[in-house]
């Protein structure tokens, strides 16, 4: 009988352990014993969850003690982190590295059966004078732990697949069909005909769905009258081909607006690849209705399912990460896209896949700590093909959206064929894909262009409820900025009936980390527009959110400052709010202040300047505010708490001018309106506002301008107009015909000056008629320093006499060609000097380009008509009739008549008629303003 070596049953005893260890991580070692050259195990790489992926890798396995002789020990604390391989030649180990198949080299302990490995690659290989070498470090080992790391070195030698050159023509069919559906909803370039290659060939329902996903909705209605193959959307819903069925559904709920279908293909999908792709789609669309923990739920019960396959099990993961974040719930997030990663090891040959990776990657990097991000690797994994094909997409669409506005900036008047709107189209497949994917951030930015696209485009074509869909869309991508622009941009020339329908979309429920800003700016800016109980229900919900801001954040991991913001939103919302809310404000305010933070305290003065003083003129509230007012002694919130109650306790108003009377600037900016400050005050103030003046132009000399909360020279002017003994006219002279003070600084006090042009002393009207006659028009300034000075000097002139007849004409025809603000100035002259000859003129600037001129113009339109004793002239009475039907769906255009009508001294009977219409407008500001007015003539 023969007798075994002790070398082959040791390497025996070794190989045999060694495929146990890949067993227990639930690889499939198969020996390499009939044709061993150097590979003893060709392993089969599985995941975590049992999916084969399609790899293999090659193992030399060395056991036994003799493997082991060479440790590397830690100088450190003597303890042995590896051991070094060595062998006389170097063959061995240029076969493992040149292999197709990736090689690990095993060091096996038949002592304690742990294997340790290292993947032998050129760069780690050491040539010696006698072979070469290589390390085996005692951290790398055969388990449970190392799974990922081991994936990795299986998937380093996939071939990757070139999607160069497929632009034409790739099709379906070069697709594995499990990943067919996935390849036509995230990469439709593959799967959709080419957008040349005719219609002549019926489409597949898989094509149907690339080119939905490419936003093709013109060759998609093309295939489906030419070919009865190619069911209508409608008619697909009954279709007996799932895909059809899904692509129906999807059709629907993208170009119609009705998602009630797509859920019902998750449930009907015949393969695990068609529910994970129809789940997918579901939540994308759940998402955009900002119904995220509905779409949780969905994505929950598909990844206990765990049925999807690798991919499209890293796809659910990732589109949970993505939601959670957006529910606060940052660290499962953050353990879902890390978990969709690893899932995705091994899959670099697929492009569907490398997107999905991108998006996991992209929501690793957006949550991690600031000091933790790593930039580098957030870059490399979002440069993709698909993110290549997406900024493609997202340039053709801005290029035809740049030519179609230098066509229109050119005066291109010729007639255009356009088959498709390119750049919506192109904007909304880039955003559809990013939807998809899982690319969150992608997605807001690209939501937030298409938004603004569509919303220039509808308010060009005057579709209102385009333009509030798109606000709504614009509001969701979490564009605060670019959505407070809109707004402004719509008050100022309307429509505003399309935007009461968006406070009904901000749901309490829904809020998420991009929402949270944007639905406190719009309360903000729109606040006015608000029903009364929808907005009672938003100014509780923003002293909720104050009152326990963790809570809040915890929900919204907010990047913005909860104490600044949401007390804007209030002072926003309070107009439209009932007078219990007002109240219940009161209340609030008692119970948070003193406050100490500069912006926080500035927010709270925005919310008080808000109250409706007749609201809180009741016992409960006032002694809220008398509390509020003795916690606070900061004076940004003290005294604009005093001018509060003021309106119903003398002792506060008494309190406020004796504030003022001591010098308080804070008090004085406080009040608001100086008319009512009483002799000693009026003194006082002056005294401060000279000071303050002097202090202005010894700095010009010095040629240093300051920004100051306080138009000084308005103030001190206004001030020595109702106070003729505190008057301080010489230094306003002086300060007007300063040459070092910039012209635009010199603006509100020219005005203040004009206003009360009538009540001045005879000697000081003729001198500041001489400075307003020889004052230049205008020059360029920097607008750093405020608005550009305009004609208010012309302004000035004209009412003290300074100029008339031909020569003022003169100046207003140049003026009427001027700058904005020149025309606006303009109208005001005309207005005030109220010439018949004038009418036409002032009548036809309703219809100047901008919109600031034709809200002075309708605001000199009503001061000419509520000014005048007698029938107005019938031009003007045609213009405000105008007007008021601009004013009926614009903000500031309604609110310049009002103002017109409540600073004019006449009572007519033109000027009671001009403001009863505007007790019906959508703005509850507009409605207050026009009703305090009519109350106070009746």
């Amino acid at each position: 009988m023969g007798r075994a070596t002790i070398q082959e049953q040791t390497g025996t005893i070794g190989a045999n352990e060694v495929v146990g260890n890949f067993e227990r991580i639930n690889w499939g070692p198969v020996p390499n014993s009939y044709h061993d050259l150097g590979t003893d195990l060709l392993v089969l790489a599985r995941d975590a969850r049992l999916f084969d992926r399609g790899l293999l890798v090659g193992v030399q396995v060395k056991g036994g003690p003799s493997f082991f002789e060479e440790a590397e020990v830690d100088p450190e604390n003597g303890e042995v982190i590896g051991w070094w391989y060595r062998e006389g030649s170097v063959h061995h180990f240029e076969d493992w590295v040149c292999h197709d198949l990736p090689h690990l080299l095993v060091l096996h302990d038949l002592d304690t059966r742990v294997s340790y490995w290292k993947h032998v690659t050129s760069d780690q290989v050491s040539i010696t004078g006698k072979g070469a070498k290589i390390f085996v470090p005692r951290s790398q080992t055969i388990d449970g732990d190392h799974i990922d790391d081991l994936l990795k070195v299986a998937a380093s030698r996939r071939a990757k697949i070139s999607h160069e050159g497929s632009l034409w023509a790739q099709g379906a069919q070069a697709i594995a069909p499990a990943r067919r559906l996935r390849y036509a909803l995230i990469a439709p370039r593959i799967i959709a005909p080419h957008r040349n290659a005719g219609h002549e060939q019926a489409i597949t329902s898989l094509e149907a769905i690339s080119l939905l996903a490419e936003g093709r909705i013109r060759d998609l209605d093309t295939f489906t009258d030419k070919h009865d193959s190619v069911p209508s959307p409608s008619e697909c819903l009954t279709s007996r081909d799932w895909l059809w069925r899904f692509y129906g559904a999807l059709y629907l709920a993208l170009v119609e607006q009705d998602a009630s279908h797509v859920q019902g293909r998750v449930g009907d999908a015949h393969s695990d690849e068609h529910r994970s792709a129809a789940c997918i789609a579901s939540v994308c669309l759940l998402i955009e209705a900002e119904e995220h923990e509905k779409a949780n739920e969905l994505l929950s019960k598909e990844i206990d399912r765990d049925d999807a396959s690798p991919i499209d099990f890293a796809w659910l993961l990732a589109q949970r990460g993505r939601i959670m974040a957006e529910m606060g719930d940052v660290d499962d997030a953050r353990d879902d896209a890390a978990r969709a990663q690893r899932v995705l090891i091994g899959e670099s040959g697929d492009i569907t896949a490398t997107a999905i990776k991108a998006a996991a990657t992209s929501l690793l990097f957006d949550t991690a700590p600031w000091g933790n991000r790593s930039l580098k690797e957030a870059a490399a994994a979002n440069d993709t093909t698909i993110s290549w094909w997406r900024s493609r997409n997202t340039s053709i669409g801005l290029s035809d959206f740049f030519d179609e506005s230098f066509r229109e900036w050119a005066g291109d008047g010729s007639r255009l064929t356009k088959f498709e709107d390119i750049a919506n189209n192109r904007l909304f497949s880039a955003r559809l894909n990013a939807n998809l994917v899982g690319e969150h951030g992608v997605w807001r930015a690209l939501s937030s262009l298409l938004a603004r696209h569509t919303l220039m485009d509808g308010i060009k074509a005057s579709e209102d409820s385009r333009s509030a869909a798109a606000i709504n869309d614009l509001r969701r991508s979490g564009d605060a900025s670019a959505l407070e622009k809109a707004l402004r941009r719509i008050r100022r020339t309307g429509p505003l009936a399309g935007l009461r329908d968006v406070p009904a979309q901000i749901e309490t429920h829904s809020w998420t980390h991009t929402t949270a800003r944007s639905n406190f700016a719009f309360w903000e800016v729109c606040g006015d527009l608000l029903e009364a109980d929808q907005s009672d229900r938003a100014v509780q919900y923003c002293m909720n959110v104050l009152e326990d801001s963790a809570s809040f954040s915890t929900r919204v991991n907010p990047t913005f400052r909860i104490n600044y913001y949401v007390p804007r939103a209030i002072s926003g919302l309070l107009s439209s709010c009932s007078d219990e809310m007002h109240r219940r404000v009161t209340r609030f305010l008692a119970n948070s202040l003193p406050l100490t933070d500069i912006m926080t305290i500035s927010a709270y003065g925005h919310m008080i300047s808000g109250l409706r003083l007749t609201a809180v003129d009741d016992q409960t509230s006032q002694q809220n505010l008398k509390h509020a007012y003795t916690a606070q002694q900061h004076p940004k919130l003290h005294f604009p708490i005093a001018r509060v109650l003021a309106h119903a306790d003398e002792e506060y108003k008494s309190r406020l001018l004796n504030a003022i009377s001591d010098g308080n600037v804070d008090a004085l900016i406080s009040l608001q309106d100086l008319s009512e400050l009483d002799s000693a005050s009026a003194a006082a103030s002056s005294k401060l506002l000279k000071e303050r003046l002097e202090r202005v132009i010894r700095d010009a000399q010095q040629g240093s301008h300051s920004l100051y909360e306080l138009d000084t020279g308005g103030c001190l002017s206004l001030i020595s107009a109702l106070h003729p003994e505190s008057a301080e006219w010489e230094l306003i002279e002086r300060f007007l015909i300063d040459e070092k003070i910039p012209n635009d600084a010199k603006r509100q006090t020219f005005i203040s000056v004009a206003h009360h042009a009538s009540s001045l002393p005879h000697d000081v009207k003729e001198r500041m008629r001489d400075i307003a006659t020889s004052a230049p028009l205008g020059k360029p300034v920097d607008p750093f320093f405020g608005p550009p000075v305009g004609a208010v000097s012309v302004f000035l002139s004209a009412v003290t006499g300074g100029i008339s007849g031909d020569a003022l004409d003169s100046v207003l025809a140049q003026l009427l060609v001027g700058s904005v603000q020149e025309r606006c100035d303009a109208a005001a002259i005309m207005s005030i000097l109220r010439n018949p000859d004038y009418a036409i003129t002032l009548a036809a600037l309703l219809k100047d380009a901008d919109a600031y001129v034709r809200i002075s113009v309708a605001g000199a339109l009503a001061t000419w008509a509520a000014e005048s004793d007698t029938q107005p002239h019938p031009v003007i009475t045609q213009g405000l009739k105008r007007a008021l039907e601009i004013a009926s769906t614009g903000f500031q255009t309604a609110m310049a008549i009002a103002n017109a009508v409540v600073h004019s001294s006449a009572s007519s009977a033109t000027a009671t008629r001009l403001l009863q219409p505007l007790q019906e407008h959508p703005s509850a500001l507009v409605r207050e303003r026009a009703s305090a007015a009519l109350a106070k003539r009746s």
